[in-house]
């Protein structure tokens, strides 16, 4: 049972990483501080809205639409029934590196100014 918590641990790890990366790109791309930490916020907020409405209403547009927020690839009772589904942890890595890609592009152009 340790493995399965250790894979539920990097299942989180892998989420919150993504909502971090995400942050970092809003904060290089926005001029203004309060501005990217108002959209990390919505991102934050919507996808998690987004991910409960959707499994709540099954046979909706929205469940559908469950698949652009992080939260919909982390199944914490699934996990430690039947262990870490790799490819959600993959395509979250994958999301990751290209957001701190691009905050790292978006910071070597970034103007900074007063």
């Amino acid at each position: 049972q340790m493995s399965r918590l250790l894979e539920n641990m990097l299942n989180v790890l892998v989420v919150m990483l993504t909502v971090m990366a995400f942050t970092a790109l809003a904060g290089t791309v926005l001029r203004r501080r309060g501005q990217a930490v108002a959209l990390a916020g919505v991102f934050v907020i919507a996808g998690y809205f987004l991910d409960t409405l959707g499994l709540a209403a099954s046979e909706s547009i929205l469940n559908t639409l469950r698949v652009i927020s992080p939260f919909s690839y982390y199944e914490s009772a699934a996990v430690m029934t039947n262990g870490i589904t790799w490819g959600n942890v993959g395509l979250l890595a994958a999301v990751t590196l290209l957001l701190v890609a691009g905050a790292g592009w978006f910071f070597q152009r970034r103007d900074v100014g007063v």
